[in-house]
């Protein structure tokens, strides 16, 4: 059985003080010394908490480093201001700022680690869609929900975009002189011009899919183009046509469970 919220295998009830202390230690012994070098007694050690509590917690040691890791992005799980646009914004910015800090260099840490180490894979897989995940894609269903966006649109698209063209930026920018961007580069402009676009681009997207196809011209419509994936309860309606857009130029596009 699982921690509906964590993924984690349920255990010791939660103890805030004592995740939080044992996160911190686990960091700290895994960015000193990789994964080679992480032994819960290291953690222990640095923590000052007692080997039993960590295994009441947590399985193996790949299970608590996993959840020691994923807690650097926990911040995404406080975000809603009642605004779809200012959630992601907020988002956004708060993202920018941790993947250009060391916590992010420890999740790819991790990432790399899971490709050649069969426990810390086995620890990721066990919850594959993490809480971090789930936030982000709340934040555009909530939207959704709301009729700020088409029923139809989907989730971890928007939420893939917005988070993409900030991972991206940060790894590109990333050894650049501060003193080469200068004043050009505005962060809190930036965020909000990605997540302006993204959005402008939806709802583009709906419109030229619900025009009627006498007035958008040949080739265009969706009067011919087959019906996307799915129930068709899901796909009848004016909002359909998002959802047939978004599969005849990218294939079947399936959000994830929630």
């Amino acid at each position: 059985m699982t921690d509906e919220t964590s993924g984690r295998r349920l255990g010791r009830p939660r103890d805030p003080d004592i995740e939080a202390r044992a996160f911190a230690a686990a960091r700290e012994v895994y960015q000193e010394r990789g994964w080679s070098g992480f032994a819960m007694e290291q953690v222990t050690r640095r923590s000052g908490l007692g080997k039993g509590s960590l295994y009441l917690r947590w399985p193996d040691r790949a299970a608590l480093l996993v959840d020691a890791v994923r807690d650097t992005a926990s911040f995404i799980t406080t975000i809603d201001t009642g605004s779809m646009r200012e959630d992601l914004v907020q988002f956004a910015r708060r993202y920018l700022d941790f993947v250009r800090s060391d916590d992010w260099s420890l999740m790819r840490r991790l990432a790399i680690d899971a490709r050649y180490h069969p426990e810390v894979r086995a620890a990721l897989q066990r919850d594959s869609y993490p809480s971090f995940i789930r936030a982000t894609r709340s934040i555009v269903r909530r939207g959704r929900e709301r009729g700020e966006i088409p029923p139809a649109t989907s989730t971890a698209l928007i939420a893939d975009l917005v988070a993409g063209a900030v991972t991206n930026h940060a790894s590109s920018t990333a050894y650049v002189p501060a003193e080469v961007l200068g004043d050009r580069f505005d962060p809190d402009r930036y965020v909000a011009l990605v997540v302006d676009t993204v959005l402008a681009g939806v709802h583009a997207m709906y419109a030229e899919t619900t025009r009627p196809a006498a007035d958008a011209g040949p080739g265009h419509g969706h009067a011919d183009v087959p019906a996307a994936p799915g129930p068709a309860s899901d796909r009848t309606g004016p909002d359909a046509g998002t959802a047939t857009f978004a599969a005849q130029r990218s294939g079947r596009l399936h959000e994830q469970p929630t």
